[in-house]
């Protein structure tokens, strides 16, 4: 039997009712809900009420959509068997079970949910398709009623890369850090280092700032860990979701300290291996790095930095919070611009310190484990050269 066969056997609601299941269990791990408040599931089209701590932005949306997307694609195994009353309200949620109930049916998607259910579901979540959410309208300010689709004949690996650009994802982040560099010194001589404010800016979409707040609200010196948690897991969502996750030396800085700041470097590691990386990939093939102004100008991106890398901290301790957020969502948008001007013209642009704009070919752009494994730069022709290894070394063993 081949696929659309397959896919064409599958009853509509089963696979409604299973995506159900995980939505519910995203939104109770990502957003502290409990299960469905309300729910009307349909072959065409469903809906499902969720009781929230705070109101849903667009970004929380397909957060959401991503996520969901993510589980479908892991080809979870779902299986069911039956347990007594007793051994069922002392593990699980029983809130929709009726009183009458002794024989009760335990429905399990691999390891991401289990609860009572009676009925009925597809095989593995792969049968599902492609999760589209529809829209999200908060019913008042606790409460997010979310109406999806599913599209059986669409692949979740290649949904998000079937138009005719890739939808573009770049992030970036600022520290808190204070300091003055040398003549050749070492800007690691300065780590660790705590970051202040991050941003992720999908081209044409969502614009999400990443911080901690003090409990009067204003921006915190430095991002918490629970949140710097969270934005790795939503650039791994985001990754598994199909996105191209992108960062100017995200690389050899960004990932590295997103991790130490979540205290999970492993994970920082995953998602390092998988982003691309524009100037790792340009380092590898001349031998040195180059600033993402430089670029912009060679390319002839309209768009200026809007501070100094430096200027940033010193801004953000003095309370100038605005200024490093506009800043840091301002470098995401130009490296979404870098990345699809890049992969139009086939080569990278930048003006050198004479003033002369460079050319290097870049057919494509590759992730960062790609380049890894590719051959590194000739450097022979330089007095200190920059390690390959050194962009990547913070990596677990």
């Amino acid at each position: 039997m081949d696929d659309s066969q397959s896919r064409a056997s599958i009853d509509p609601l089963a696979a409604a009712h299973t995506a159900e299941h995980v939505l519910s269990a995203v939104m109770q791990r990502d957003f502290g809900t409990g299960r469905s408040l309300e729910t009307h599931l349909s072959a065409k089209k469903s809906k499902c009420d969720y009781r929230v701590k705070r109101p849903l932005g667009e970004a929380d949306v397909r957060s959401i959509e991503a996520a969901v997307n993510a589980e479908i694609a892991r080809d979870l195994l779902v299986t069911s068997f039956v347990v007594d009353r007793a051994e069922a309200e002392s593990h699980y949620d029983m809130g929709k079970v009726p009183e009458g109930a002794e024989a009760i049916r335990i429905v399990r998607i691999g390891d991401l949910d289990i609860m009572p259910c009676v009925g009925s579901h597809v095989e593995r979540t792969s049968e599902l398709g492609r999760f589209v959410i529809r829209s999200a309208t908060m019913k008042s300010d606790r409460v997010v009623r979310i109406r999806y689709a599913l599209m059986p004949g669409e692949h979740i690996e290649t949904a998000a890369l079937c138009d005719e650009e890739p939808q573009v994802l770049s992030f970036d982040i600022e520290i808190s850090d204070v300091f003055e560099l040398g003549v050749g010194e070492d800007f690691e001589t300065y780590a660790p280092f705590h970051i202040s404010v991050a941003a992720t800016v999908v081209r044409e979409g969502d614009e999400v700032l990443w911080y901690s707040e003090n409990e009067d609200g204003s921006p915190a010196l430095n991002i918490m860990r629970q949140r710097a948690r969270e934005l790795l897991e939503y650039l791994s969502r985001m990754q598994d979701a199909g996105y191209m996750v992108c960062a100017w030396n995200g690389l050899g800085f960004d990932l590295r300290w997103i991790g130490h700041n979540a205290g999970d470097m492993r994970t920082a590691a995953k998602v390092a291996r998988r982003i691309y990386d524009p100037m790792f990939q340009f380092f590898n093939q001349r031998g040195f790095p180059v600033g993402l102004s430089a670029v912009a100008e060679g390319l002839g991106i309209g768009q200026t930095k809007l501070m100094s890398g430096a200027d940033a901290p010193v801004a953000w301790r003095v309370g100038h919070h605005e200024r490093v957020m506009d800043y840091v969502v301002g470098d995401c948008r130009m490296t979404n611009e870098i990345v699809m001007a890049i992969q139009r013209a086939g080569c990278i642009r930048w003006v050198a310190s004479q003033g002369r704009v460079k050319s290097e070919p870049m057919e494509r752009l590759k992730t960062a484990e790609e380049v890894i494994q590719d051959p590194g730069p000739d450097q022979g022709w330089m007095d200190r050269p920059i390690d390959k290894a050194s962009f990547y070394s913070w990596f677990p063993e």
